[in-house]
């Protein structure tokens, strides 16, 4: 459970959208902005409910390797 490895309490952030919003989309943004790495996730849905989330992880592309080409 993505909640336990966060060390988030079970009972807080029950509705997914207050998850997503308040925690993945805050953590993710300042991931990307503050790191090398690009970090993006696509929900994944067993008809209405979120059963799982697929994260992607690319390095960002250095513009000094850019340049060296």
């Amino acid at each position: 459970d993505l909640k336990a490895l966060l060390s988030i309490d079970k009972e807080k952030y029950k509705n997914y959208k207050n998850f997503r919003v308040r925690v993945l989309d805050t953590a993710l943004s300042e991931i990307n902005r503050f790191t090398y790495l690009n970090v993006g996730y696509t929900p994944e849905r067993q008809g209405r409910t979120i059963n799982a989330l697929i994260f992607t992880i690319e390095k960002k592309e250095n513009i000094m390797d850019r340049i060296a080409a």
